[in-house]
C-alpha cells in the first residue's frame, strides 16, 4: 500500500510539473504574438487605392460659332419704315425682321390684277397668261419689301433704322441660332488615323477657367489639306449641345478629343 501511495504521489508531481510547463510556454507564445502583431501594426498600415483610367486624347483648339447664322438683307433698295425687333429679341422662322415702304409695289400690283380681270372678260387667252407672269412679278416685289428671317434663333445685330434708306443687298441684320455650338478644328495626320465621328470632346474656355463642357466630333473631312507652315491636317467640325448660357459664339477655347470613348 504504501509502494503504491508514493507512486501516485509521484505521477501527481509528475503532472503538476507538465501543466506548469505548459502554462508558461503558453504565456511565451502569446507574448511572442502579442509583440509580432504590435511589430505588424508599426510596420503595415491599411492603404485605400482608388484605380483611375487614363484616355488617350488629342489635342485642339478653336473658336466657337453658333450652329447656324444668317446675315439678312433686301434683295431692293428702299425706305425703311418699321424694325420691330432689337438685338436679343427672340425671332421664329418666317418672323418679320424689317419692313421697306412698298406703296409703289402695291400699287403696280393692284394695277396689273385690274388689267388681268379685263382681260379675262374679253376672252384674250394670250395676253391674259402675260398678265398672269407680270402679276407674279408685281406680288414678288410686294414681298421684297418685306423681310423674314430664314432660321429661328436671336437678333444678333441691327444695322439699320426707321426711314433710313438702305440699298439692296446691304445688311440690316444678322440672327444666329445659339441653341448650339460648332467649331472648326485642325487634326495632326499622325492622330486623325485614330479619330472617328461621335467621339467625347472635353473644352475648356480661358475666358471662363472654371467652366468644363462636353461635346462630340460632328463630322470630319473627307481629304486632308497642307497648311501655310506645310503640315498635313485634317479638318473636323465639334458640336456643344444646350451651351450654359455665359457661353458665347467667339470664344476661344482648348479642348481634348477623347480618342475610343462615345
Amino acid at each position: 500500500m504504501k509502494r503504491r501511495k508514493k507512486r501516485w504521489i509521484g505521477w501527481l508531481v509528475f503532472g503538476l510539473i507538465l501543466l506548469t510547463c505548459a502554462v508558461s510556454v503558453g504565456v511565451v507564445v502569446m507574448r511572442i504574438a502579442r509583440r509580432a502583431n504590435g511589430l505588424w501594426r508599426d510596420q503595415y498600415r491599411t492603404t485605400f487605392v482608388e484605380s483611375i483610367v487614363f484616355a488617350e486624347t488629342v489635342e485642339i483648339t478653336g473658336n466657337l460659332r453658333p450652329v447656324e447664322a444668317r446675315d439678312l438683307s433686301f434683295p431692293v433698295a428702299g425706305r425703311v419704315i418699321g424694325v420691330p425687333v432689337e438685338v436679343g429679341s427672340e425671332v421664329a422662322r418666317g418672323s418679320v425682321v424689317a419692313h421697306l415702304d412698298d406703296r409703289r409695289a402695291r400699287y403696280e400690283l393692284v394695277t396689273v390684277e385690274k388689267s388681268l380681270q379685263q382681260k379675262r372678260l374679253t376672252g384674250a387667252s394670250r395676253e391674259t397668261e402675260i398678265l398672269e407672269l407680270e402679276r407674279e412679278i408685281r406680288a414678288q416685289a410686294v414681298q421684297d419689301h418685306v423681310l423674314r428671317t430664314p432660321i429661328s434663333g436671336r437678333v444678333a445685330e441691327v444695322d439699320v433704322r426707321v426711314n433710313e434708306y438702305v440699298a439692296a443687298g446691304k445688311r440690316v441684320a444678322r440672327v444666329i441660332d445659339d441653341s448650339s455650338f460648332k467649331a472648326t478644328v485642325q487634326i495632326d495626320e499622325l492622330d486623325s488615323p485614330r479619330v472617328r465621328e461621335g467621339q467625347l470632346v472635353r473644352f475648356f474656355f480661358e475666358a471662363l477657367p472654371e467652366l468644363e463642357v462636353t461635346g462630340s466630333v460632328l463630322s470630319l473631312a473627307i481629304e486632308a489639306r497642307i497648311t501655310s507652315n506645310g503640315l498635313a491636317v485634317r479638318d473636323g467640325e465639334v458640336l456643344i449641345q444646350d451651351p450654359p448660357a455665359e457661353l458665347l459664339s467667339g470664344y476661344s477655347f482648348t479642348g481634348q478629343i477623347l480618342l475610343g470613348q462615345v
